[in-house]
């Protein structure tokens, strides 16, 4: 059984927005920012801990 350890995934990025932006602008670049930061770390998370990072999974890299 695999076990992973438990740790926070912790990434930032910000994104410059204008006063011009209207809130519908506002709420699709806050979850396209989100979406591309979780990407980011649960691929740094898959190199720190050797795992195979797939579409749809995390499987455990076989040496």
């Amino acid at each position: 059984m695999t076990r992973f350890l438990l740790v926070p995934i912790i990434e930032q990025d910000v994104v410059r927005v204008s006063h011009r932006d209207e809130v519908d602008d506002l709420v699709r670049i806050g979850k396209d920012l989100e979406r591309v930061v979780l990407a980011r770390a649960v691929r740094f998370y898959g190199r720190l801990f050797g795992v195979a990072l797939t579409k749809s999974c995390i499987k455990p890299r076989l040496p």
